[in-house]
């Protein structure tokens, strides 16, 4: 926005210096504060065509009569279009400037999130891990789904806690389509991908399942 202003105020002087010695006769070209007023005027579009028939008529040189069409239109060019759509430009710039920054913003807090999910539950598997092997069994999501402590932590990592059957076998084909080497025994970074589709949204049999197919196709 500065640099627009100032490139105005100088675009308007330097029409006034040239418009105060072409038409001084004319009242609106006296002086160069009247002329860069008049201009200003000009600039808005605003009565412009009596400004122009006022300079036009002033002198009393053919020459001057004929320059003062170009004056104008040169004038009108620059000021009303060029200058105008450069701060156009500007604000439309400035406008997606802006936005891409509240998106950059969102995406980082959103990564943040996603990252503190992830702690969340890395720190959940190392406690599930009972026997400190830095593996997790099916025996130790069993155990920890009878255990209050643990349920607790899976809630708080958004983990759906699955101790009706039908859930609890649709979490035993997770684990064990997790296991592609069927060691009986998962790594803690399969552990999480597993976690992470197990959350509160699969609240039915075929959810989970699809979470199944999922993970599936990422492992392999």
């Amino acid at each position: 926005i500065f640099w627009f202003m100032a490139a105005t105020v100088v675009v308007i002087y330097f029409f006034a210096v040239l418009g105060t010695s072409l038409f001084y006769r004319a009242e609106s070209f006296s002086s160069v504060q009247t002329s860069m007023w008049s201009l200003f005027m000009v600039f808005t579009l605003e009565g412009w065509p009596d400004i122009f028939r006022q300079a036009r008529d002033s002198s009393e040189s053919e020459i001057v009569e004929v320059l003062s069409f170009p004056f104008f239109l040169l004038y009108i060019i620059i000021s009303s279009v060029v200058l105008l759509n450069l701060m156009t430009g500007m604000i439309i710039e400035r406008v997606v400037s802006a936005a891409d920054q509240q998106e950059q913003e969102r995406c980082a807090l959103i990564e943040r999130g996603y990252q503190e999910h992830l702690y969340k539950l890395r720190t959940l598997i190392c406690q599930m891990d009972s026997d400190d092997t830095g593996y997790l069994e099916w025996h130790e999501i069993e155990a920890a789904l009878s255990d209050p402590v643990l349920l607790e932590a899976m809630e708080d990592a958004g983990v759906l806690a699955a101790q009706d059957a039908q859930h609890k076998a649709a979490l035993r084909d997770l684990f064990r389509l997790a296991d592609v080497d069927d060691s009986g025994k998962l790594d803690v970074e399969t552990a999480v991908a597993m976690l992470v589709r197990c959350n509160h949204k699969a609240v039915s049999q075929i959810h989970l399942y699809e979470a199944v197919c999922m993970l599936r196709r990422e492992i392999l």
